[in-house]
């Protein structure tokens, strides 16, 4: 909504000429108001975000010229669509394209967004399979989950997914991003525990084991539960260090920073916050490095049930940082002088029980909403871990350039692999193996490297494998014209020109087909490819497919493409024995 006001002032002021600097007006505000209203002085990264909006705004209007340009024609729901994602003013699509503007445009763009978000919402459990079942009492709050405990049966389901209510659980249902607590009822594994309403609902894995148990079970019977604690540990790490990196990262990016949402597995944490530009490698090592001051601080974090307005006197309305929470009681969860939050999830006691926090990326997810990733606790002592063996793979990949294939000491592996990462443009530390054995295959053998860090040596073999895709590519060329040559020879002699050649790029291939076709001739080439061919037919006479598809399929490839201008492939040998014949 902010942005749409910010945008539609800008497109007024361009529609009516009126030269207005935005920012001087929001000063002039603070300065006049200020006085009464002391946080609009608190005004963060304000003016940063207006600069970063208005350069948007106007690289919009320049996309915005270009689309318009390819438009057809307009309709209401189009106009709503351009200026919704491409931030094309109604006025201008008016202009264009003589449409009027509806009275209640801005309302049409608030429902898209409505029907957006109702899109996106998950599929609710139907709450008439528990009608009339007690509330399940819940006591994982209590901390009396160690080993295991007993609970009676209220009601159990088993026609289709193997279901279970007791009266009372240690299992954690689904919930606030949190994934459930697993483990085992009567010895059967647990797969997912979910809330619906007051009643906690258990799912048992299928197997004969749980068959048999439940055909043994009756309403009113004891059952032996226990929760696997070493992923309830972890599940607590990860909840506890999202609420400290949540309050770091608003320190290191300004008071702008609100969760837009969460989701904590036993593997990593991930937190989606709001902020208008990608976050820098130095801005994620700081909110890294607070982060970890906070843990070592060894901080109690203190649960406690408030009422509503207490707490929001207390601690303001940044405890909705996870979205709403029902009723006039809420749970608070505090780490002093660092976060407080409404909150239903588990979390350990003090900061030292997180462990240590790494944080893993930070990328834009959509505009204005950025995701960090991280782990914490003995996730981040895996996560290490993979990371070692990932270089190790590395280094073992390079040894074609004849890199020493083991981790020099004091390395900053972590450091090392997203260098590597940057230097070798990859989205991810996991593509760089795969990537220099790809590169080693094609250049390894042609020159060796000096010893250097991962990240330099990436880049280097980067450029080198870059300068050979160059000179490959003249050398393409250059055979290409050559062939060109051969071709266009034979079809001036009135014959059908057929070729074979080695290391011409496909689109060259297609080029001369095409050459040929539009000389009124028929050209046919077996490209060598490795142990395949590219086979590549034009014709001017309408059977170009017609004999690709003769050669490729005797060649076991296949072939696509018109009746003038074909393009296929198959086995080289085979190929340039049926070549011959022709």
């Amino acid at each position: 909504n902010l942005r749409n006001i910010l945008r539609r002032c800008w497109s007024l002021c361009d529609q009516y000429g009126i030269d207005l600097d935005l920012a001087r007006v929001f000063e002039a505000h603070i300065g006049e108001f200020g006085g009464w209203y002391t946080e609009l002085g608190e005004t963060g990264s304000l003016f940063d975000i207006i600069e970063v909006e208005r350069r948007r705004y106007r690289d919009g209007l320049t996309k915005g010229k270009r689309l318009l340009s390819n438009e057809p024609g307009m309709s209401i729901e189009r106009m709503v669509e351009l200026y919704d994602s491409h931030g094309i003013s109604p006025h201008d699509v008016s202009c264009a394209f003589g449409v009027d503007i509806p009275d209640d445009f801005y309302r049409l763009v608030q429902k898209r967004h409505e029907r957006r978000e109702e899109d996106c919402q998950k599929p609710k459990r139907d709450a008439k399979k528990v009608e009339g079942l007690a509330d399940t009492k819940p006591l994982y709050y209590e901390g009396c989950c160690r080993g295991e405990y007993d609970a009676k049966v209220v009601a159990i389901e088993p026609a289709g997914p193997l279901e279970i209510v007791v009266d009372r659980t240690c299992f954690y249902p689904e919930g606030g991003g949190q994934e459930a607590d697993l483990g085992t009822m009567g010895g059967v594994d647990v797969i997912h525990v979910e809330r619906l309403g007051g009643v906690i609902l258990h799912m048992l894995k299928d197997c004969p084991e749980a068959r048999r148990l439940f055909e043994s079970l009756s309403i009113g019977d004891t059952i032996k539960c226990r929760v696997d604690e070493k992923r309830r540990t972890q599940l607590m790490q990860h909840h506890s260090a999202t609420h400290i990196v949540n309050a770091c990262a608003r320190k290191v990016l300004g008071p702008h920073i609100w969760q837009a949402g969460a989701h904590k597995s036993e593997s990593a944490s991930r937190l989606d916050i709001t902020h208008y530009k990608s976050v820098f490698d130095s801005e994620l090592e700081n909110i890294e490095e607070r982060a970890n001051a906070i843990v070592e601080a060894g901080l109690p974090v203190r649960v406690s049930w408030m009422r509503r307005n207490e707490a929001e006197l207390k601690h303001g309305m940044r405890l909705y940082q996870g979205g709403a929470v029902p009723g006039t009681r809420i749970r608070v969860v505090e780490i002093h002088g660092v976060d407080a939050e409404a909150c239903g999830g588990t979390h350990v006691s003090n900061t030292l029980e997180v462990g240590r926090i790494k944080m893993l990326s930070a990328r834009r997810i959509q505009d204005g909403v950025v995701r960090l990733e991280f782990t914490a606790g003995g996730a981040t002592e895996k996560e290490s871990e993979r990371e070692r063996l990932t270089y190790i793979r590395c280094l073992r990949a390079a040894s074609a350039f004849g890199v020493k294939d083991e981790i020099p000491n004091d390395t900053d592996v972590k450091k090392e692999l997203e260098d590597a990462k940057r230097n070798l443009k990859l989205q991810d530390i996991r593509q760089i193996p795969d990537t220099l054995s790809k590169f080693a295959k094609e250049i390894g053998s042609r020159q060796k490297m000096e010893q250097k860090p991962l990240g330099l040596l990436a880049g280097d073999i980067f450029g080198l494998w870059k300068d050979s895709k160059k000179s490959e590519s003249r050398d393409g060329h250059a055979k290409a014209s050559r062939l060109e040559e051969k071709i266009f020879e034979m079809i001036k002699k009135g014959k059908t020109a057929t070729a074979v050649c080695e290391g011409v790029p496909v689109k060259e291939l297609t080029r001369i087909a095409k050459a040929a076709k539009d000389s009124n001739g028929i050209a046919v080439i077996v490209n060598r490819s490795g142990d395949k061919a590219n086979i590549a037919v034009g014709s001017a006479f309408g059977d170009a497919k017609e004999i690709c598809e003769n050669i490729c399929k005797k060649a076991g490839g296949g072939c696509g493409g018109s009746k003038d201008l074909s393009i296929g492939g198959g086995d080289f040998e085979i190929a340039k024995r049926l070549l011959k014949d022709l």
